[in-house]
């Protein structure tokens, strides 16, 4: 992992060749999340990732873009509109 000077907790992906690649830490800082959601999430085989050597774990930046498309939610629709009192409000309008 490098960081520049461009502030603090700023990450840049070390370049593997001409593609650029994260550590699982490096992934939890940029999702905001522990070290240990993202390595389990990869151990079970939920997110993408690449072994190399003896089980180092990296993570492609295309790879990181489907982690968080895995993670992306679509908003729920919202919620029907409860009516409170609609019997009162009736017997009332009737005159009872």
């Amino acid at each position: 992992m490098s960081t520049d000077n461009a502030g603090p907790g700023s990450i840049t992906p070390e370049p593997l060749g001409s593609v650029q690649v994260y550590t699982p830490q490096e992934v939890a800082t940029l999702l905001h999340t522990s070290d240990r959601w993202i390595r389990d999430n990869i151990r079970s085989g939920k997110f993408p990732h690449l072994r190399v050597g003896k089980g180092r774990i990296i993570i492609t930046a295309a790879q990181l873009d489907e982690i968080v498309a895995l993670c992306t939610r679509a908003p729920s629709p919202p919620a029907t509109e409860r009516r409170i009192g609609t019997v009162a409000d009736r017997r009332r309008a009737r005159g009872r």
